[in-house]
């Protein structure tokens, strides 16, 4: 299996065409590539089938999927955009894929962005400005782009959004590390947990078991706690590499 630094995943497909899409920035000049089957397996066996996209951007620090309608978005701090590609399959092999810009003006300390497929809005955390940021994907609008969450709120990066449960996290590490958790208007706002952490650079949702995952780059560990933040338990530590995605 190729090792590289995978910055940031996103599954794309289920079924016959399950895979999932990296983009390898802080390593290699930000390939997006695709990798067919899941994370277990190719855990597992050491090995995959990967493609990389035929479109080059430089600087692709954050990307998540659409995989209803075969689309990917993602931030280019090269460029100061946010893009998204249509018609996008695990094989890389459809010569319609279009590529837009949904919007330019980005800083260079973007951290992440995720989909709400259900409400069709993209949020994305920026450390330059100190908010979180949210824009429908049906537009290109720069007057239709809201900071959701402006106060209190110093260096946001990891970010995370549970559509159905309407809720959004994100992790925050300055004056000290917390991770933090609202409705999707940033509306209701409390922190979840705290103490004990250094740098979240990632998070992740599981709807379906109400639960968070979070990666902390300092004291390289994998954890996970049940949303409001109860039963907090470290899965793994690492002790020679640093969890990046």
């Amino acid at each position: 299996m190729e090792k590289t630094l995978i910055k940031s995943s996103s599954k794309l497909f289920k079924g016959a065409n399950k895979g999932f899409m990296v983009s390898t920035y802080a390593i290699y000049d930000g390939r997006i590539k695709a990798y067919q089957g899941d994370v277990e397996s190719i855990t597992n066996t050491g090995s995959a089938l990967s493609r990389q996209l035929p479109l080059k951007y430089n600087y692709i620090t954050s990307l998540t999927a659409d995989p209803h309608n075969e689309s990917i978005y993602f931030l280019d701090v090269q460029f100061h955009s946010i893009y998204k590609l249509d018609n996008v399959n695990i094989w890389f092999n459809n010569s319609q894929i279009l590529v837009t810009r949904l919007h330019k003006g980005i800083s260079i300390a973007i951290g992440s962005i995720v989909f709400d497929w259900i409400s069709r809005n993209i949020y994305w955390t920026d450390r330059y400005h100190n908010w979180i940021s949210m824009m429908p994907v049906t537009t290109r609008d720069p007057l239709m782009i809201r900071a959701v969450v402006e106060e209190s709120i110093s260096v946001p990066v990891a970010l995370a959004v549970d559509p159905k449960a309407g809720l959004l996290f994100w992790s925050d590490t300055q004056p000290s590390a917390r991770i933090e958790w609202s409705n999707l208007l940033g509306e209701n706002r409390t922190v979840m947990l705290s103490g004990n952490m250094q740098f979240i650079i990632a998070l992740a949702v599981d709807p379906d078991g109400q639960r968070i995952y979070f990666t902390d780059y300092i004291r390289s560990t994998l954890e996970v706690a049940e949303y409001g933040g109860h039963n907090r338990t470290v899965l793994t530590r690492l002790n020679t590499y640093k969890f990046v995605s």
